[in-house]
């Protein structure tokens, strides 16, 4: 006869019959044995054992069952925050998980409701408001831009953003967005304020106080120095803030101020609105457009429209368009699409079966495309704009500096210069040297008044001798040192003392 609790444990029970075995035990004995103070000791013993590989079996049963509901949730999350990025209703979010079920994905059917999409969006938005609360209770300084903007339900808002260093690099990060009480200056401040209020606990103010630059359109309510944004902030924070005008937004205003002064850019942009309103609301007309590009071998691109909130690119792709030619095909042999409209223009001008005003407005487009110069001067104003737009697309990049934006400026001032007296190589001009020789006039003789675009940007491309702080900060751009050692030991010294007078405010608190 043996114990099976004092065989588990034989140093706590010692050496006994119920140890080593013993087949003439007595009743009496036995019952001695189970009152014991070392039996129990055993027994206590054995029982803690099996209760430690029982915890253990629940306990990784308990982790792979939180390890796959984790799965689950972000699997959902996933779809949810989806669901929000796209603006997708929430009511399509069953639809989703069926989705996802059908490409054998193996997900349940819990929280499969519009209410919990909703539950999970909000709750992501809350870590994300978290997140960019620390980034902005971390950050020293701030740049803050704003624009104009309408939500769903077409109210009038301003969407603020704000400009800070991450990890050694400029980032813009989306506070939000604020309806407008008023659209005057003290209205879009206040919108601005409640925009980082919604974010930061408190009313935002103190945030603003960390604020170097602000940045928005030309619009006076924003720019103006008396009554505009900027004259507010710096009344309330300080002198030091720097106001900087949209870089794509001043481009663009450029451009509309050279599309006025000359005629010849405003007849182009004319011309092809009403190329595009042709074909746009009438199906017949761009089947016959089809049709006769068949005809001819060309592969006609639906014509695109010049009208736009960027006009830059909008432009630059409707002259692409309307000056599209097949790759490997010879510009002097091959149709092209500038050929297949002034030909389909001929036939509306001479249909009896088209109304008067698509008549007419066929002769004008037929009259001003076959005049050469015109041919010449939409291959030289795509080689225009192709540069212009490419130099809004940069301005426009969340990582652009200052250093990289006047010398991206400089870049495509001197290639457009440039454009005055040789086309562009491998450009829309240049492949148009064919019929250079018949043209109407000379394309060296179009004086086109980029001037007007050098005077929007001032400083930036131009040295009036009058200082500023984006000149002072030109000593931080190690390109701009100078190679001598003599030089560069006092280079920058009274730049950075400007700088530290101007931001003192900022920097000492």
């Amino acid at each position: 006869m043996l114990c099976k609790w004092c065989l588990a444990h034989p140093k706590l029970a010692g050496k006994n019959a119920f140890v080593t075995g013993d087949a003439q035990l007595k009743r009496d004995t036995v019952k001695k044995h189970a009152m014991s103070r070392k039996h129990e000791q055993c027994r206590d013993a054995f029982i803690s054992c099996q209760n430690k590989v029982l915890e253990k079996a629940v306990g990784r049963q308990q982790a792979s069952s939180d390890e796959e509901t984790i799965k689950q949730l972000k699997m959902k999350f996933n779809i949810a925050y989806y669901a929000a990025k796209e603006e997708i209703a929430f009511t399509k979010f069953p639809i989703l998980f069926a989705l996802h079920k059908k490409n054998g994905v193996d997900i349940n059917p819990t929280y499969n409701n519009d209410k919990r999409c909703a539950e999970m969006i909000g709750q992501i938005a809350d870590v994300m408001r978290e997140e960019l609360r620390e980034k902005i209770e971390s950050a020293h300084y701030l740049a803050v831009l704003i624009d104009g903007d309408t939500d769903v339900s077409n109210t009038e808002c301003e969407i603020v953003y704000i400009r800070l260093v991450e990890a050694g690099k400029p980032v813009n990060i989306l506070v939000g967005q604020q309806a407008l009480g008023h659209a005057h200056a003290l209205g879009v401040l206040n919108a601005t304020k409640a925009a980082f209020a919604a974010v930061c606990e408190g009313d935002g103010e103190s945030r603003m106080k960390k604020l170097v630059s602000f940045g928005a359109d030309g619009a006076s309510v924003n720019m103006g120095r008396q009554g505009g944004v900027v004259a507010h902030l710096q009344r309330e924070a300080g002198l030091y803030i720097i106001p900087i005008h949209c870089m794509p937004h001043r481009l663009e205003l450029a451009i509309l101020t050279l599309q006025k002064k000359e005629p010849k850019v405003a007849i182009v942009y004319d011309l092809l609105h009403l190329i595009w309103k042709t074909y746009h609301y009438s199906g017949k007309s761009k089947r016959e457009l089809y049709a006769l590009g068949q005809e001819l071998g060309v592969d006609v691109h639906n014509p695109s429209s010049v009208k736009g909130t960027r006009w830059i690119p909008h432009i630059h792709r409707a002259l692409k368009v309307f000056l599209h030619h097949g790759e490997g095909k010879d510009l002097a042999s091959d149709p092209d699409q500038y050929s297949v409209v002034l030909q389909h223009m001929e036939h509306l001008a001479a249909s009896q079966s088209c109304s008067v005003e698509v008549q007419g407005r066929a002769k004008k487009i037929k009259k001003e495309m076959e005049s050469t110069l015109f041919c010449v001067f939409c291959h030289f104003l795509c080689d225009l704009f192709g540069e212009l737009a490419q130099l809004s697309f940069t301005l426009q990049r969340n990582s652009l500096i200052l250093p990289t934006a006047t010398s991206e400026l400089r870049k495509t001032v001197a290639r457009v210069q440039a454009l005055k007296t040789s086309p562009k190589p491998g450009g829309y001009l240049d492949r148009l040297q064919a019929f250079k020789r018949q043209a109407e006039g000379n394309v060296s003789e179009m004086r086109f008044q980029w001037a007007v675009a050098e005077s929007k940007f001032g400083s930036l491309v131009s040295d009036d001798g009058a200082r500023t702080p984006l000149d002072s900060s030109k000593a931080l751009n190690p390109d701009a040192w100078p190679k001598d050692q003599a030089s560069l030991l006092t280079f920058g010294n009274d730049s950075i003392a400007e700088l530290a007078t101007r931001f003192e405010k900022p920097l000492r608190g």
